[in-house]
C-alpha cells in the first residue's frame, strides 16, 4: 500500500470469511463499500474535506457499518507528520471522559492543544467543564463557566486553547466519542500533530504496565495519569518509585527516560496515556505520537497487526513470565531472548520489529492474555496506538467472565456480584421521608412537623461532587380546611434536567416536564 503525501485513511480489518463494510460521509457526498476476508486489511481513502481544522462545529463525520465484526484504525498522514488512533465502536463509547492534552517539552512557540467530542446516532447535550480558556460561539469559557452544547446526530465540536485541556471533564446525555491531541506540537526537529481517541471512564482500569518506547540518547517521553475520583496511585520504574493521592481531574506526569518499564497500580480506576515528543532512536530522527495504554484487564490472547508503508514498524509486547515461551508471531515462537523484567509485577516486556513497509502479522498465545502497543517511525514522522484484539467470541479470554474488576463504582459505593453481573451498591444507606399532615423524618432519624404552606426541601445534593447527578426533592404543603393544619399536596423531583411532580388526588399519575 503506497501512502500519498496527504492522506486521511481508515485501515479496516475483517475477522470473518466475508464482511461487507460501508463507509459513509453523508454531508460530504462520500460512500464506499468494501468486502473483507478473514484477516484481510483494506485501506479506505477519505475525502480531504473530512478533516476538522481549527475550532468550531463540524458536520463531516464518517460512519462505518459492517455486517460482521471488524476493527478500524484511523491514519492522518501528511508530509513529515502523521499519527494513528483506534476507532472504537458505538457500544464501547461512554457518557463521561477526562481530557489529557500533551504539553510542550521543548521551549518553542506552541500552536493549539485540542480535543473533539462527537455525537453518535442520537442528539445529545454535552457539558464541558474546562481547565483552560476557550473562545467558542462569540464568547469565552473557562473553569468558572462550563460550556454546554447540544450536538445533532454525528455532529462534532472541536475546541482549541493554548492553555491546554488536561483535567477537563466531558459528560454527555448519550454516549459520545472523544479525541484528544495537538494541532502542531513542537519537537526537537520541527513540529507535528498528534491525535488519540480516549477511553470513557467506564473502560478505565487500575493496573498498567508501560514499556519505554523511545529509549534513545535524547528522550523526553512522558506518561500521563488522570483520575476521575479520589484515588491512591503507586508507580515504580527501576529504583524510582512514587505514591500520590489524586482527586477527580488531577493529572500526574511521569518521565520515561531510560530503559526501564513503568508499573502503575491505583485504588480506583484511572486513565493512562503515553506521549513521545520524538527522539533519536530506531536509526532515525522521528516525530511525536500519543497513545492509550490499556489496563492489564483488557489484554487479549490474539492480535492481528499491520505494518504501514514508509515506516519502520514495531510492537511492544507485555506478557506474564509464564506465557513468554509459547507466544508466537506468525506461528513462530518469540523465545526467551530480548525480554526485560517489570519491577513490582510478574510481567516481561519486549520490543519487536515488524519490518519496513506494508505487512500483516498475527501475534497470539494459546491460552494467556497479553498486551500489545503498535508504533512506527520514519524520518521526522511516526505513529502509535494500542493494538486491537483479533477475536472477540464469547468464549475468548478477551471477553472475560463479568466481574467487579471491570466496573468502576462511585465514591462510597462497593461492587458486588448480583445474578452473575457486577453491581455498584452503597456502602451504607439512610432514609428520609415525608408523611401525613405533615411529618418529616430526616436522615439522622429526627422528626419534625411543619404546618405552614411553604415549599420545603426534603433532600438535595450539596457540594461539587461530579460523580453524583444534581437533584432536589421538594414538597409544597396545603391547608386542609383549618389554617393551623396542613398536609403535603405537591411533591417535585428535579434530576437530569427533568422535573417529575406528584400531585395529591392524581392517583396513579405523575407529571413529567423536561
Amino acid at each position: 500500500m503506497s501512502t500519498p503525501q496527504t492522506a486521511l485513511q481508515l485501515l479496516i480489518t475483517g475477522y470473518s470469511p466475508s464482511s461487507t463494510v460501508t463507509v459513509t460521509g453523508e454531508s460530504l457526498g462520500f460512500q464506499k463499500v468494501v468486502t473483507l476476508g478473514s484477516g484481510q486489511t483494506v485501506p479506505v481513502q477519505l475525502p480531504a474535506s473530512a478533516e476538522m481544522v481549527g475550532g468550531g462545529l463540524f458536520n463531516s463525520a464518517i460512519v462505518v457499518e459492517s455486517n460482521q465484526d471488524v476493527s478500524v484504525l484511523a491514519l492522518n498522514y501528511k508530509h513529515q507528520t502523521a499519527d494513528s488512533t483506534v476507532v472504537y465502536p458505538l457500544e464501547s463509547l461512554g457518557n463521561e471522559y477526562y481530557i489529557v492534552t500533551p504539553r510542550e517539552i521543548l521551549a518553542r512557540v506552541s500552536n493549539s492543544p485540542e480535543f473533539a467530542v462527537m455525537a453518535g446516532p442520537a442528539s445529545t447535550t454535552v457539558q464541558i467543564h474546562l481547565k483552560g480558556l476557550v473562545f467558542f460561539g462569540d464568547r469565552y469559557y473557562n473553569q468558572s463557566s462550563p460550556l454546554s452544547i447540544t450536538l445533532r446526530p454525528y455532529q462534532a465540536i472541536q475546541l482549541q486553547s493554548r492553555d491546554g485541556f488536561s483535567g477537563t471533564r466531558v459528560s454527555a446525555q448519550h454516549p459520545v466519542a472523544v479525541l484528544t491531541g495537538h494541532s502542531c506540537i513542537s519537537l526537537m526537529y520541527g513540529q507535528s500533530h498528534v491525535v488519540e481517541q480516549l477511553l470513557p471512564v467506564s473502560s478505565w482500569g487500575s493496573t498498567f504496565v508501560v514499556p519505554p518506547l523511545g529509549a534513545g540518547y535524547f528522550n523526553f517521553d512522558r506518561v500521563y495519569i488522570i483520575a476521575s475520583q479520589p484515588t491512591h496511585v503507586r508507580h515504580q520504574r527501576g529504583e524510582e518509585s512514587g505514591v500520590r493521592d489524586m482527586a477527580a481531574g488531577d493529572v500526574m506526569e511521569v518521565e520515561m527516560g531510560g530503559t526501564k518499564a513503568l508499573s502503575i497500580s491505583a485504588s480506583a480506576h484511572i486513565q493512562v496515556l503515553y506521549y513521545s515528543p520524538g527522539g533519536e532512536n530506531y536509526g532515525t530522527d522521528y516525530a511525536p505520537f500519543i497513545m492509550n495504554i490499556p489496563p492489564v484487564t483488557s489484554y487479549c490472547p490474539s492480535y492481528r497487526l499491520g505494518g504501514l508503508q514508509e515506516f519502520d514498524n514495531y510492537v511492544a509486547v507485555i506478557a506474564e513470565n509464564s506465557a513468554v515461551p509459547t507466544l508466537t508471531l506468525d506461528k513462530q515462537t518469540l523465545g526467551r531472548s530480548q525480554w526485560h523484567p517489570v519491577d513490582a509485577m510478574p510481567y516481561l516486556w519486549s520490543i519487536r520489529s515488524l519490518g519496513k513497509g506494508s505487512s500483516s502479522h498475527v501475534l497470539e498465545h494459546p491460552s494467556s492474555t497479553f498486551g500489545v502497543l503498535s508504533f512506527g517511525v520514519s524520518r521526522l514522522n511516526s505513529y502509535g496506538s494500542a493494538a486491537v484484539c483479533a477475536k472477540a467470541d464469547a468464549d475468548s479470554p478477551a471477553n472475560p467472565t463479568p466481574s467487579c474488576d471491570t466496573v468502576q463504582c462511585r465514591k462510597k459505593e462497593t461492587c458486588r456480584m448480583v445474578n452473575g453481573s457486577p453491581v455498584c451498591m452503597a456502602q451504607s444507606s439512610a432514609t428520609c421521608w415525608l408523611s401525613g399532615d405533615p411529618h418529616y423524618k430526616t436522615f439522622d432519624g429526627r422528626y419534625y412537623d411543619f404546618m405552614g404552606t411553604c415549599t420545603y426541601t426534603i433532600t438535595k445534593t450539596c457540594g461539587p461532587n461530579v460523580t453524583l447527578p444534581s437533584f432536589t426533592v421538594e414538597a409544597k404543603n396545603e391547608n386542609r380546611g383549618n389554617t393551623r393544619v396542613s398536609y403535603a399536596g405537591f411533591v417535585t423531583v428535579r434530576v437530569y434536567n427533568i422535573t417529575i411532580s406528584v400531585v395529591r388526588r392524581e392517583t396513579g399519575f405523575v407529571r413529567v416536564r423536561d
